[in-house]
């Protein structure tokens, strides 16, 4: 099974070349005086990662904002396990019918057979 990277955040001071860099990541915050990164690869080479004995220095938006990312990640990998459910139920019902359709024809041969005079 592919494991994947846990997500990191981290924190950098504002600059063109931090805000060039964070706009490609997938989730950022740009304020005033920060920028946050949260992501899977490693930080920007100027940012600083943020521990949880660190959170409780971040604004209750900070949070929010954290939070609304956990909720976006969440949801994404409650569609993708839907997916995948729908297709595996896909598979066993074709399954199913194949066995049973097996199942039927073995059954007519049966009957077939000792029908003969």
């Amino acid at each position: 099974m592919n494991e994947k990277k846990p997500y990191r955040l981290y924190a950098m001071t504002v600059g063109q070349a931090q805000m060039e860099e964070a706009a490609k990541r997938r989730f950022h915050r740009l304020t005033p005086g920060y920028i946050l990164v949260y992501d899977q690869e490693e930080g920007p080479e100027q940012a600083v990662e943020i521990d949880r004995e660190q959170l409780c220095r971040l604004t209750e938006m900070d949070k929010a904002w954290l939070m609304d990312c956990a909720r976006i990640l969440i949801s994404h990998a409650l569609e993708q396990r839907q997916e995948e459910r729908a297709l595996r139920l896909e598979e066993l019902v074709a399954k199913l019918e194949t066995e049973l359709q097996v199942e039927a024809a073995k059954g007519r041969r049966k009957e077939g057979a000792g029908c003969e005079d």
